[in-house]
């Protein structure tokens, strides 16, 4: 395959799994596309690392875990050093999800480290991400100024690389640990000025920012105005059919209107998010809504 084939398949999966909610489809998609490939090439690392977050969200993590196993031999046969970093990288994610947080940052450390010096064309995107999932290590870990010096790093590096995506992710995540700290004024500023950004330059990223200036708005006791939001990221989501942002979206939704005794409507959205986890093989997700359902009964 050439590199606009290559390109091209990324792409197509991006939008079976973005758009169209397709995971198992656009697991297709990638399978197919590296088993094409030779591991000689970046685009062989890179498509295994989408297919194991497709295999991560939508499968097992041990599934992920094993695709990532295998990458790495094959990155460290093959002397791929920026690979094998984001490889790492990918593993930390993981972990982090996992709650396994010391094993977690040990990867995500080792990753930075392995590409330190590093200057190739790629290498600073690579960076970004690496410094992004370090920065939601320690915010797990409660250590606010550590993420706070990591997510900084992260957006350093992705405007090195005019990597926009990652700018406006690490964006949204700075403005969560200003939420955490109680700096509210400072995180509706980066919110505010994000969404706009999203609006125009990335778009699938405007419904979780929504959800995080919704949350704001709850802690500040703008309840209203936080259904007001949720309304928003939820005609957002619904327009482009991301289907797993409508599930997130619905959540916090059913659970405002459950405080305003509209158990009905919130009983309904909470049916309605189960269906779309079942739908995307998100069976631990599905079962947690299913929790909340029973207590409306």
């Amino acid at each position: 395959m050439n590199k606009s084939e290559i390109q091209k398949a990324i792409s197509y999966a991006d939008d079976l799994r973005d758009r169209k909610g397709d995971q198992i489809q656009a697991i297709k998609v990638l399978e197919n596309t590296l088993g094409k490939l030779n591991a000689d090439s970046d685009d062989y690392y890179l498509v295994g690392i989408k297919l194991s977050a497709l295999y991560r969200d939508s499968i097992s993590y041990e599934k992920a875990f094993g695709l990532l196993e295998q990458l790495l031999i094959t990155a460290r046969n093959k002397s791929k050093a920026i690979s094998y970093a984001d490889i790492l990288r990918s593993k930390a994610f993981i972990l982090l999800q996992q709650n396994r947080l010391s094993e977690s940052l040990k990867q995500a450390l080792l990753a930075k480290e392995l590409i330190r010096y590093k200057r190739k064309d790629n290498v600073d995107e690579v960076k970004a991400n690496i410094y992004a999932v370090l920065g939601n290590i320690y915010f797990t870990m409660v250590l606010y100024e550590e993420a706070l010096v990591a997510y900084k790093l992260g957006i350093r590096f992705a405007k090195k690389s005019k990597f926009i995506n990652r700018i406006i992710t690490i964006s949204s995540d700075i403005a969560n640990v200003h939420i955490a700290r109680g700096s509210y004024g400072k995180a509706e500023l980066y919110l505010r000025k994000i969404e706009k950004e999203a609006k125009i330059r990335y778009k699938i990223a405007v419904p979780q920012i929504l959800l995080r200036q919704a949350n704001l708005l709850k802690l500040q006791g703008k309840n209203d105005a936080a259904i007001d939001v949720l309304e928003q990221a939820l005609r957002v989501s619904r327009n482009e059919n991301w289907k797993r942002d409508i599930a997130e979206v619905l959540l916090p939704l059913s659970e405002q209107l459950t405080k305003k005794k509209i158990n009905g409507r919130a009983k309904e959205m909470l049916i309605e998010a189960r269906n779309i986890y079942k739908s995307l093989g998100l069976e631990s997700k599905a079962q947690a809504v299913s929790s909340r359902i029973q207590l409306l009964d």
